[in-house]
């Protein structure tokens, strides 16, 4: 789990930078330069040995924390996104050209016996590898 989140760090850092992909943006139709409501929050996910990374959506931006070998990473942009099915949003950077974008959803799961409100997460085309961000810091296993 922790190399997935290893490689989606970077692979965000690169997409929000200007994209290394060239896959089309399928079924999106229409580009939204402001966030959705639900997604405006610090979210954080549990990479392990106390260590969490934060994801932060504001009406125009996606900002990303974590440490990767003793290292703080941070980046920062503007955004576009673009409304899929199932409550499901491709987000790209707002200058990018390329990539396959990640896409998030926000709904509710049960954690440890308590429902938290959760964002979803997976890059590109890979549904098999979601990532989960909830909007406290929670050790999720």
């Amino acid at each position: 789990m922790k190399k997935y989140f290893l490689e989606g760090t970077l692979l965000i850092t690169m997409i929000l930078g200007g994209g290394l992909l060239t896959q089309s943006k399928a079924s999106a139709s229409h580009a939204y330069s402001t966030m959705p409501i639900s997604f405006r929050k610090t979210w954080y996910h549990y990479e392990g040995h106390s260590n969490y990374s934060k994801l932060v959506f504001s009406k125009h931006r996606m900002s990303y924390t974590e440490k990767i070998e003793g290292h703080i990473v941070h980046s920062s942009n503007k955004v576009k996104v673009y409304k899929l099915s199932n409550g499901w949003w491709q987000v790209y950077g707002a200058d990018q050209t390329a990539g396959a974008g990640n896409n998030y959803k926000v709904a509710y799961s049960t954690v440890g016996g308590k429902k938290r409100l959760t964002m979803f997460n997976y890059y590109g085309y890979q549904k098999n590898e979601i990532g989960h961000y909830y909007t406290s810091k929670v050790a999720h296993y």
